[in-house]
């Protein structure tokens, strides 16, 4: 999250949709920082899709089906 706010990012620009996915059991970022940096690219206007999985520092088998879900839809 710190990486995006200390780029000029000005809401209201055109930014591409994105996708946050987060682990609810995360000790390495903590839910909370799923969950800024998700409300921190609304609050610029983007359209943002955000997951949360009973993982944690991880990527499992329904975050990436939801992420190939995702990237077919945006890409057609």
């Amino acid at each position: 999250l710190e990486l995006l706010r200390a780029r000029s990012l000005k809401p209201g620009a055109a930014y591409p949709p994105m996708i946050v996915t987060h682990g609810a059991a995360d000790t390495v970022l903590p839910v909370q920082e799923g969950r800024a940096t998700r409300d921190f690219l609304a609050s610029l206007g983007v359209d943002v899709a955000y997951h949360e999985y009973p993982m944690a520092h991880e990527i499992n088998a329904e975050c990436l089906d939801d992420v190939d879900t995702w990237l077919s839809d945006k890409l057609g």
